[in-house]
């Protein structure tokens, strides 16, 4: 691509950019999969870096690139499906965070799918907000993607209870395993 020819820093993970998505060579920006970064190389990513890169280059906004949680899924079978803290980070940060397990295989609704397996894991903060969520299930990406909103909005339990889910769905079943 020419990055050395230019001075670009990059590693083996991508290039190095800053919270602005600018490289070390001021008039160079990069978005994208090519990024050394934390959030997950999608393809929804992508476009939200480029929104932001849009509206920074037309001076809609002069603040940093504030991602929201990044969902991702393995589109194995069973799938698995993963937003927010992960069980991984809650075991670094075990007097941070709760874990919740879930046995999806009793849930009424999968079994009419015939689905019989499945488990899911709900990662509370100590005010009893959900902040991460894994699951491994024939529709944990659907699952995931219900529940998305409630980690990035960080709604509290008060505020989960006081919805109301189209009933019978996955996710109907979703909220109401939070």
């Amino acid at each position: 691509m020419g990055l050395d020819e230019v001075g670009v820093k990059y590693n083996h993970q991508g290039i190095e950019v800053n919270d602005h998505l600018q490289t070390n060579i001021p008039n160079i920006y990069a978005a994208g999969d090519v990024l050394d970064k934390k959030v997950g190389k999608l393809t929804p990513t992508a476009i939200f870096e480029s929104e932001y890169l849009t509206d920074l280059f037309s001076g809609v906004t002069d603040k940093s690139i504030d991602y929201p949680a990044v969902p991702s899924a393995v589109f194995t079978t069973p799938r698995i499906a993963q937003v927010g803290i992960s069980v991984d980070e809650d075991e670094t940060n075990s007097n941070k965070y709760t874990i919740k397990d879930v046995d999806l295989a009793t849930d009424w609704f999968r079994m009419t799918k015939n689905e019989n397996e499945g488990t899911s894991k709900l990662i509370y903060d100590n005010h009893g907000v959900l902040v991460g969520a894994t699951e491994v299930s024939d529709q944990a990406e659907d699952s995931i993607s219900t529940i998305l909103p409630a980690i990035e909005y960080q709604l509290t339990p008060k505020q989960i209870k006081h919805m109301i889910s189209l009933f019978p769905t996955i996710g109907s079943e979703s909220w109401s395993k939070l």
